[in-house]
């Protein structure tokens, strides 16, 4: 803003002063986060939307893990809620302003079976999974024969043609 003072005296004499007079903004920490959803580990994508900032601290779980505008923020402890903090400020000598944001993170499956027989000599071999997955609530085999998909936990499989098959397992 431009002021401006005119100052006057009984006599007509006059004179005026201008002067700039200069708002700041405060800084509005604010930022987003990509998928949170992803398995352990993963980097976290942050992406920053603050306003008027000049300076960072980011915090993660309370302890302050990076000053970069765009933080680098790595996830490795499955099922731990993590809260990401951040204030912001300026060199305006404002109050800085915090906004944070928490999530949970998710632990990875791991896929294993073992199968009851790997050898038939009759021409025909029926199967039966001991589905060994640990942090899994959903399955697709895929019994490497170009038969239908199975979504049991312990399915079984009856294989009707001589060759060897590549069975695999999806443990989501």
């Amino acid at each position: 803003f431009i002021t401006q003072l005119v100052a006057s005296n009984s006599v007509g004499c006059s004179d005026t002063a201008v002067g700039t007079l200069q708002m700041n903004p405060n800084a509005k920490a604010l930022f987003s986060l990509g998928n949170s959803n992803q398995c352990v580990p993963f980097v976290l994508p942050v992406n920053n939307a603050s306003l008027y900032a000049t300076k960072y601290k980011w915090y993660l779980n309370g302890v302050l893990i990076d000053t970069a505008s765009n933080p680098f923020i790595s996830i490795i402890k499955p099922v731990t809620t993590y809260t990401i903090r951040l204030i912001a400020d300026n060199g305006f000598g404002c109050k800085p302003d915090t906004f944070q944001l928490a999530f949970t993170s998710r632990i990875k499956p791991a896929a294993a079976f073992t199968l009851s027989d790997t050898l038939g000599c009759t021409g025909f071999l029926n199967i039966t999974t001991v589905n060994r997955s640990t942090n899994a609530s959903s399955y697709v085999w895929d019994w490497g024969d170009a038969s239908a998909q199975s979504s049991f936990t312990n399915p079984s499989h009856l294989y009707n043609t001589q060759g060897q098959y590549v069975i695999s397992l999806v443990a989501s």
